[in-house]
């Protein structure tokens, strides 16, 4: 188990303890004879009572506050990928895995546009606005787009990959290119230039660089984790 929430833990436990102390003393105060009895007892529950509050307190805030980052910040923001689902806490960037990042992607693709298939459909990237205030999500929707390619090989996505125009490719392949993977793009093109007689050829190109394409998404996003603050 990670030490941090071995100490949450730990903080929960003692916060409780101490609430239980606290009532147990006063209890006895209550049942005390002696007037001085009472009052040291009824000062020892306070103190208990304190404890079990600041103890309490420190273990919520290293439940559902975010801990300082390593830029020096004393709060972390939210981040679509590291706080994925919702999840107040999140997770460390070293935890972050290409699974999280697919759903996540899903999650984004739907919510802009949709469907992945709209993805196929139109110059989608001629739109700026809908990669995020700085297009932060531009290069990863043109690698979900083949990675889902790959995944499902679904003869609909293919003949639409396919049948995608030099001005449509030309801005996946510049996405591509950006993210230093120019030798990946020139394939593609060169795939959807021969026309759907190279499908299965295609498709096992794809299969081939499947880790790849995963491990580039993945480094892309630890690399620029910060645009994705939220």
């Amino acid at each position: 188990m990670d030490k941090n929430k071995i100490i949450n833990i730990f903080m929960w436990v003692a916060a409780l303890v101490s609430l239980m102390l606290c009532g147990v003393v006063a209890i006895l105060a209550v049942g005390a004879d002696a007037l001085l009895t009472k009052i040291i007892l009824f000062t020892v529950a306070v103190l208990f009572l304190l404890l079990a509050g600041m103890v309490g307190y420190l273990a919520y805030m290293d439940t559902y506050k975010v801990s300082p980052s390593k830029s020096g910040s004393k709060v972390r923001p939210m981040n679509y990928f590291l706080n994925y689902k919702g999840k107040k806490r999140g997770i460390e960037i070293e935890e972050l895995t290409f699974d999280i990042i697919d759903m996540q992607m899903n999650k984004f693709i739907i919510d802009t546009w949709g469907s992945p298939v709209a993805l196929w459909q139109g110059n989608v990237f001629s739109n700026g606005d809908s990669f995020g205030k700085d297009g932060e999500f531009k290069v990863l929707v043109a690698y979900k787009m083949v990675s889902d390619l790959q995944k499902h090989h679904s003869k609909k996505a293919w003949k639409m990959f396919f049948e995608l125009t030099d001005s449509d490719f030309s801005d996946i392949q510049e996405c591509f290119v950006k993210n230093g993977d120019e030798d990946f793009a020139k394939a593609l093109n060169m795939y959807r230039l021969t026309g759907e007689s190279c499908a299965p050829e295609a498709a096992a190109f794809l299969d081939e660089h499947e880790t790849y394409i995963q491990r580039r998404m993945l480094n892309y996003v630890t690399r620029k984790i910060e645009l994705f603050n939220i």
